[in-house]
């Protein structure tokens, strides 16, 4: 994890000549955010980088717009702290103690009490705690984007303990039994989100929890894969687009991995490559690593509901 994200200037109607804004848009360098919030515009190829930019500005603008004391809470939190984005961003979650009115449907309002030790400040914003920042993800999101969150929210220090007890406080309430089932089961060893919804597949499925980043020796000297379950030799691994176009040309990368994987398999194991398209479809995948299981394990195989 690198730290918190650098949140982008926004530029307010209020602040600027009442012509500017048509201007500057018409000539391209900025685009309209939401009503009376701009960003200036960045070249970029990178598509994802773009929407989480704009994700981010979408929350400065909100943040600066309101007129009511509030705190950002939800995803839009876990994305202030440095947490992967959930979505496009297009809404931004704020939590607040007066009763909610009516406004643009960029901004999703919680009425609920804060604990002083509920918000932190973080660049001058006012933004739930780490631990009620995963607290809320798990109980409103699905399994998979809370596991998602969990996963990261421990790299980045998060107290396992203190979160489980702001769930306990809320015992009876919607979402609480799965976002105590998500947080029992995060591991800070999921090193991206592709690696998290690969364990949560495996998890829902009933398998055993796996062990991230497994150690295996080979003739070509230390090897880590994603997840596995040493005592069967098997690995399951995540292959996302960065691996392939980080560093080097796709064909070097994907010679790289086979060769890799290869000196896997002259260990003894076994390898499963899941990509982000096979966890939308992830029976083949369930069905495989069921099959390498062994017998007694696959004998009591049995999904876990509330990961669904």
């Amino acid at each position: 994890m690198s730290g918190r994200p650098r949140v982008p200037q926004v530029i307010l109607r209020r602040d600027i000549p009442p012509a500017m804004a048509v201007a500057e848009i018409r000539a391209g360098r900025w685009e309209r955010l939401r009503p009376g919030a701009y960003l200036a515009v960045v070249p970029s190829a990178d598509r994802w980088a773009d929407v989480h930019r704009r994700a981010l500005a979408r929350i400065a603008a909100v943040d600066a717009q309101l007129g009511v004391r509030h705190a950002l809470s939800h995803d839009s939190a876990a994305l202030l702290w440095g947490l992967p984005l959930i979505g496009d961003g297009s809404i931004v979650h704020i939590i607040q103690a007066v009763a909610p009115h009516r406004g643009p449907g960029d901004v999703r309002r919680h009425r609920q009490h804060l604990r002083d030790d509920d918000v932190v400040e973080l660049d001058g914003r006012r933004v739930t705690s780490l631990s009620r920042t995963i607290a809320d993800c798990a109980s409103s999101l699905r399994a998979q984007d809370g596991l998602v969150l969990a996963d990261a929210a421990l790299r980045l220090g998060l107290d396992r303990e203190e979160c489980g007890e702001m769930l306990r406080s809320r015992s009876g309430q919607r979402g609480v039994r799965r976002a105590t089932e998500v947080l029992s089961l995060a591991d800070d060893g999921a090193e991206s989100p592709g690696e998290s919804r690969l364990r949560h597949m495996v998890l829902r499925a009933g398998l055993p929890a796996p062990q991230t980043q497994v150690l295996v020796e080979t003739q070509d000297g230390p090897v880590w894969g994603d997840v596995g379950w040493p005592e069967w030799r098997v690995l399951a691994e995540y292959d996302g687009v960065a691996k392939y176009t980080a560093t080097s040309t796709a064909a070097a990368a994907v010679l790289r991995e086979r060769r890799r994987e290869v000196a896997i398999e002259r260990q003894g194991w076994r390898v499963l490559r899941a990509t982000a398209a096979d966890l939308h479809r992830p029976d083949p995948l369930v069905a495989a690593l069921i099959r390498w299981a062994p017998p007694g394990t696959r004998d009591h195989v049995r999904p876990r509901p509330w990961l669904t």
